[in-house]
């Protein structure tokens, strides 16, 4: 059922995202338009809130938990809609289509903005994908213990990366294979920021010029 609802909501963001695309022009050229102060704002607030969903150390208050928390599940939706959708492609591909679909999402957003050269809008969504990628990482370390609570499932049988890595007998490998996907989210992290950061230069020399 979890898997038909997030198949639902991730076929909704697919459509909205190929009817919408003058929305989203709209959107960036609304970013390209605030003052830099803001951008500096909304900066230190994405440093906030990766922090907060990466190392789980810092009392970031009451928006950035909540913007968190919104995210968080707006990721396990689309989780659950890669399930759905890779259903039929076999045993594999459906214990992974949860990930690909968690991280390809994002991908796929940020290389349509790119493709369109919406420069902001490829920063923000190179941030979910690295965003993503902290939960991806707990779940994929988790796949021996499998302490993790499932969406949807009364034991630890649905565990994907649990059930992947027990099929190639790689479950001694889960921890390594946990920590490599935060890395790849501290450096997607620190490239979106960069690229965020890159976006309001050209839009300064823009505007000097």
């Amino acid at each position: 059922m979890v898997n038909l609802i997030g198949g639902y909501i991730c076929t909704l963001l697919l459509l909205a995202l190929i009817v919408e695309r003058p929305s989203l022009q709209r959107g960036e050229e609304r970013l390209r338009a605030i003052h830099h102060a803001l951008h500096a704002i909304i900066i230190l607030f994405l440093v906030a809130l990766y922090l907060n969903q990466s190392l789980n150390i810092l009392n970031t208050g009451l928006i950035v938990s909540g913007v968190g928390f919104i995210l968080r599940g707006f990721g396990i939706w689309i989780h659950e809609a890669g399930h759905f959708y890779l259903s039929w492609a076999g045993t594999t591909l459906h214990f992974l289509g949860g990930t690909l679909f968690e991280l390809g999402v994002p991908l796929t957003l940020c290389a349509y903005s790119l493709h369109r050269r919406y420069r902001f809008f490829s920063a923000l969504a190179l941030y979910w994908f690295a965003f993503n990628l902290p939960l991806v990482a707990i779940y994929a370390a988790d796949a021996r213990e499998r302490q993790l609570p499932l969406l949807g499932a009364s034991d630890s049988a649905g565990h994907d990366w649990g059930n992947l890595l027990g099929q190639y007998n790689l479950l001694a490998y889960d921890n390594q294979i946990g920590a490599a996907f935060s890395i790849l989210g501290w450096v997607s992290f620190v490239v979106s920021i960069g690229t965020y950061a890159h976006a309001i230069s050209l839009q300064k020399a823009r505007e000097v010029a």
